[in-house]
């Protein structure tokens, strides 16, 4: 979801509106199916961080709580 929030940002810069339900709509089926089978068949740990780590980001765990 944060892609959304980065155009909302950006839509209101612009002066524009977005459709935040219409936009998680249509991406949310792309994202699954570029996720899902890298994440399949793997520990938490390991589909963390191939999601991750192509784009530079990290996780952390507090408490049991990954944030």
């Amino acid at each position: 979801m944060s892609v959304q929030y980065a155009v909302m940002e950006v839509a209101k810069q612009a002066g524009l509106r977005y459709d935040f339900k219409t936009s998680l709509a249509n991406t949310n089926p792309i994202c699954r199916k570029y996720i899902t089978p890298k994440i399949q068949n793997k520990t938490c740990r390991e589909a963390l961080e191939s999601i991750l780590r192509p784009v530079g980001l990290t996780y952390q765990t507090v408490n049991g709580v990954i944030v």
